[in-house]
């Protein structure tokens, strides 16, 4: 009861000033608590989903690099053929040859019979290591079991080093499709590869990268000691138990040394493993806390500069109110006596009410009609509508302002928003946040415009454009206060789709390009100028063309141009260069974009380089195809395009010539002068043969001193004559060799497709058979297959007579 006496002896002032100083004080606690918090989770998700596409571009790398270990391994598997690998000599030659192939697997190759079975290795440890048995280890049970190329799952080395490996097997099949052996890669997990490297990046300054297998165990991590071990128990580690069950994105957890970490995870898509980084929840708040503290240190002082301010304002404002009360006394004396309860100001105040009271019941009626027109204008409009007094409290609102706060059937009028609030307990915050802004309109003097946002109970939010116009008398003192509010969370929430697209734009890894309708550039990304070396400014308004080369044919750009002013999406490659000249290799998908009368208006590319690839890919494919000493097409090559000739020979009843070729006294060069001079003379015969021929046909290698040409379109009766001759003189000219000098002949044997025969396997018969006639005819010279069916005839005459 003394508290309420107390109270009410007040002035307005006090009471005013106190009121303002607690609601002020709340709200900044308030607003700040429950900011803060937001923005702390705000701040997680944003580094969680920044975290996870990191790990997505670790995983893309991984799996690119393993993809292309086990591409190159299978190509040179499947390029082999049985007598390459028929014992652990030929093997070892064969491997002796792959120097490229080895340079991608830094714990070595190996061939492995069909029974497991060390044949080679490279490089060559030992002697003791050939015929090691490896049928009942793990990883060649998986790749038996397979039938295909396969990644092992990971295990320490059968070597001394007894290092984690994973191996890339691939079978080697023979001529019936049965494997008959298997080429196999090492490639260490903590070596200096992709997996090594990923092992050993750090993230932030105290996280890192873990990869591990769906039985738990850990493939690669930072910390050595923990490799290829289960040390995270069920139940230890949330996240990464989800991550088994195929959880792929970023996540707040603790880990199983008990640390709050963010962690994010990809599955692999070459293995089955699973990728993870983790980060101490503690490293990735540090920027945050460092933020909070400044804005919590900011909003106490300005908090503290409206307390003080407003209270400095109130008590001058106030005093013009007193000198008009006295006033106003003099003016009533003779009134009536109004029974109140109050402080001082009101006492005063009351007086002169009763004395007013008769006059304004005469200008109520007038009053209620006015109001009831101003009331109707004002509820036909959506927007919200608000008229305050000079202390803030609510003369008139429309329908939409009340509904927005839930305040239908409220008497508001004569009521702050701090009272208001009461009413409202939902709309709290948003109705004393509203009356905060309500200072700023008056001290600004003129029209002030802001977007203030109302937090809905559903959790959505509702945007306002706030237009205040502060009113003022003619001696500047407070009027009134007009608040006019538009709803912009629509235009907002667009705005906000724009910017994330925007941002994803500019922050793609891949190239992107937005033309108009005419091809002129608008828009060029970052990773565009990364690429190209062009900056936006330099092919903002060209034509895309700035990067061609020439090397795409017309034929794909006709096409392109047709697919995309047509509507639909192009997919392709194109050749282009750099700023600097230096050309590269595209994958690019190219896409119109319509208006929403389904008119084009722009032309969306987005490019990817595979230069890298392409180049891997040439690489492998000449080593699969040619000669790796005198760069002829070998024997697998040579077979395809035989096959080729026969069928456009079949079908245009057309015919060739198969020629075999073999060097005699190539044996003595070898024996006497080594085999470094012998493979020179090999490049040189090699080339003397491809001089003897034309572009249009082949000159094949098949292995040691015996080579194969295949050659057509020839005259039968005066070409091959003219051409055998033509080799065998070639190849009697003397090989200077170095300071060395050697001699060799050749002997030919000739067949022809398909008087001979009309299929691979015969005509190679017939010409070695060819071949072998000529070396006994005393070489250095040629014969054909028709000369070996005479020389059977004469033999099966011969033998006939004896008989």
């Amino acid at each position: 009861m003394a508290y309420f006496k107390l109270w009410n002896n007040w002035t307005i002032a006090g009471k005013i000033g106190t009121v303002i100083a607690i609601g002020v004080s709340a709200s900044i606690l308030i607003i700040a608590m429950g900011g803060i918090g937001y923005l702390k989770k705000e701040y997680l998700t944003t580094f969680g989903k920044q975290q996870f596409t990191t790990v997505q571009a670790f995983a893309m790398y991984i799996d690119a690099d393993l993809a292309s270990k086990l591409k190159a391994i299978t190509v040179v598997a499947n390029a082999a053929s049985t007598e390459d690998l028929q014992d652990s000599s030929s093997a070892r030659k064969f491997l002796s040859t792959r120097v490229g192939l080895v340079s991608l697997f830094d714990d070595g190759l190996m061939i492995l019979s069909a029974e497991g079975i060390l044949l080679a290795e490279a490089p060559f440890i030992s002697p003791e290591r050939l015929g090691l048995e490896y049928a009942s280890h793990p990883f060649f049970q998986q790749a038996k079991k397979s039938g295909q190329s396969v990644i092992s799952d990971p295990f320490y080395s059968l070597k001394s080093d007894r290092l984690p490996i994973i191996e890339f097997i691939a079978p080697v099949h023979d001529a019936q499709g049965t494997i008959s052996a298997y080429l196999c890669g090492g490639l260490t997990l903590t070596g200096d590869n992709v997996l090594g490297n990923i092992a050993r990046h750090k993230v932030g300054s105290s996280g890192y990268v873990h990869i591990y297998s769906r039985d738990r165990a850990l493939i690669i991590h930072h910390d050595p000691s923990r490799t290829m071990k289960i040390d995270v128990p069920p139940g230890a580690n949330r996240l990464f138990d989800l991550a088994l069950e195929g959880f792929d994105r970023s996540g707040e957890t603790i880990n199983a040394r008990g640390l709050r970490i963010i962690a994010s995870f990809q599955h692999l898509k070459t293995v089955p493993w699973i990728l993870a980084v983790n980060l101490p929840l503690q490293e990735a708040l540090a920027p945050f806390n460092a933020i909070r503290t400044l804005v919590i240190a900011t909003i106490s002082v300005c908090g503290l500069a409206v307390i003080l301010v407003s209270a400095w304002s109130l008590f001058r404002f106030i005093a013009p109110l007193n000198h008009f009360i006295t006033h106003m006394q003099k003016c009533g004396e003779e009134s009536s006596v109004f029974e109140h309860e109050g402080g001082p100001e009101v006492t005063r105040l009351s007086s002169i009410f009763n004395q007013m009271l008769t006059r304004m019941k005469e200008s109520q009626a007038e009053l209620r009609s006015s109001e009831e027109l101003q009331r109707t204008l004002l509820n036909a409009s959506p927007d919200i509508i608000c008229f305050k007094d000079a202390e803030g409290r609510w003369l008139l609102a429309n329908e939409a302002i009340l509904a927005l706060f839930q305040l239908e059937g409220v008497d508001y009028q004569g009521k702050k928003a701090s009272e208001l609030a009461t009413y409202s307990p939902l709309f709290q915050d948003a109705l004393l946040a509203f009356e905060m802004v309500d200072e700023q309109a008056w001290e600004h003097v003129a029209l002030l415009t802001t977007e203030e946002t109302i937090k809905l109970p559903d959790k959505k939010r509702t945007i306002l454009e706030v237009i205040k116009a502060p009113l003022f008398h003619q001696d500047g003192s407070r009027k009134a206060l007009v608040v006019i509010g538009h709803n912009i969370s629509a235009r907002k929430k667009n705005e906000e789709h724009l910017r994330t697209l925007s941002m994803a734009l500019e922050q793609s890894p891949v190239s992107i390009i937005i033309t108009d309708s005419d091809g002129a550039i608008e828009f060029v990304n970052p990773a565009f100028t990364r690429l190209t070396g062009y900056t936006s400014a330099e092919v903002v308004g060209k034509n895309p063309r700035i990067l061609k080369t020439g090397k795409t044919s017309p034929e794909t750009y006709i096409q392109l141009w047709q697919t995309i002013s047509g509507g639909k999406k192009w997919e392709g490659e194109l050749y282009n260069k750099k700023k600097n000249g230096e050309e590269f290799v595209e994958h690019a998908v190219i896409s119109p974009i319509f208006n929403q009368e389904d008119t084009i208006t722009h032309y969306m590319a987005i490019k990817d380089d595979i230069t890298a690839r392409k180049q891997s890919e040439e690489i492998i494919w000449q080593q699969a195809n040619f000669d790796s000493l005198t760069r002829l097409c070998n024997r697998r090559l040579f077979h395809n395009r035989l096959e080729n000739a026969i069928h456009h020979t079949l079908r245009e009843k057309s015919t060739f010539v198969l020629m075999f070729l073999d060097l005699d006294h190539f044996k003595e060069v070898n024996d006497t002068l080594g085999h470094d001079y012998g493979d020179l003379l090999l490049i040189e015969a090699a080339q003397r043969l491809q001089d003897c021929v034309r572009d249009t046909d082949t000159v094949s290698r098949f292995g040691g001193d015996e080579f194969a040409l295949l050659l057509t379109n020839i005259k039968i009766d005066v070409g091959i004559d003219k051409v055998t001759k033509k080799i065998i003189d070639a190849l009697n000219q003397p090989f200077y060799l170095k300071e060395e000098v050697a001699r060799v002949s050749a002997s030919i044997g000739v067949t022809l497709c398909p008087d001979d025969g009309n299929d691979v396997i015969t005509l190679l018969k017939n010409a070695d058979r060819a071949m072998y006639l000529a070396k006994s005819a005393g070489r250095n010279c040629w014969r054909s297959f028709t000369d070996v069916k005479k020389s059977d005839q004469e033999n099966s005459i011969d033998n006939g007579r004896e008989g």
